[in-house]
């Protein structure tokens, strides 16, 4: 099951529309890639397993590969 933390429940009820698109930036190394990858888990995951039950669309415009290691860990944890 997916746990957020109040912080994180915040951002996501606040500031994260459903259905639209949302640009996320700032300094390197300040948790942006851990964030979009933890939401859109969250977006693909059964509403029974804490998730929304929707679809996700990840565009990654930095610099380096996509963070596809890190988003398989994230996805082993939570199934």
């Amino acid at each position: 099951m997916l746990t957020l933390t109040p912080r994180l429940v915040h951002c996501v009820s606040q500031g994260i529309s459903h259905g639209g698109i949302t640009e996320v930036s700032g300094e390197a190394g300040c948790g942006k890639t851990q964030i979009l990858c933890f939401l859109s888990l969250l977006c693909q995951t059964e509403p029974s397993e804490g998730g929304l039950g929707g679809k996700a669309m990840y565009l990654h415009a930095g610099e380096g590969m996509f963070p596809h290691k890190r988003l398989q860990q994230m996805a082993e944890e939570v199934t």
